[in-house]
């Protein structure tokens, strides 16, 4: 299994746009072959920080999902709202 954990710092004027998108691209995502969660959350204590923890059961489903028609039309959508770069680390379990 490999761990996703994407940070978005989105501009508060695209707050709304990037939540709507967003929500395509989880419910999207989650039914792929090879996802096993797919999840947006907000900072408590920055409401302009945003970042997905996402579950997948290989690089394949995760190469597969990055080619989807979904992520590459929403991820530059989301990438335009933001206030600075975004950052995602995979993480592997090793216990």
């Amino acid at each position: 299994m490999i761990k996703i954990v994407a940070e978005n710092y989105i501009k508060e004027e695209y707050q709304e746009e990037f939540l709507k998108l967003t929500k395509e691209l989880i419910i999207l995502s989650r039914e792929e072959k090879g996802n096993i969660s797919y999840h947006l959350y907000q900072d408590i204590n920055d409401d302009s920080h945003f970042t997905f923890i996402e579950e997948w059961q290989n690089q394949e489903a995760i190469d597969e999902h990055n080619q989807t028609k979904h992520f590459t039309t929403i991820v530059p959508q989301i990438k335009s709202f933001a206030s600075k770069p975004s950052r995602a680390i995979k993480y592997k379990e090793v216990q």
